[in-house]
């Protein structure tokens, strides 16, 4: 989702006999490239706390941690909360 300052990524996926040919790192490039065009200030992500691959993944691009929810995956697994800054927020 986009808004006018802000875009969060609800859902990213690939196919598990698809993984580790770098589509899931084209998918995200072109929301940064989107977002930045757009104007877009940060974009925040959620992810599960046991998907390391995942984590990886938003570092390289530059997403920080930003906290986190606990049993935020039906109770079970804790929610991991990360974003990017693409641009200074205006003072």
């Amino acid at each position: 989702g986009y808004g006018d300052t802000e875009a969060y990524l609800a859902l990213l996926a690939v196919s598990p006999g698809l993984c580790e040919r770098g589509i899931g790192r084209q998918m995200l490039d072109w929301l940064v490239a989107t977002a930045d065009v757009a104007g877009v200030e940060t974009i925040s992500v959620e992810l599960r706390e046991d998907n390391s691959v995942a984590r990886k993944l938003y570092e390289t691009l530059g997403f920080v941690p930003t906290g986190q929810r606990p049993g935020g995956y039906y109770g079970v697994v804790n929610q991991n909360r990360m974003r990017l800054r693409l641009r200074p927020s205006p003072t």
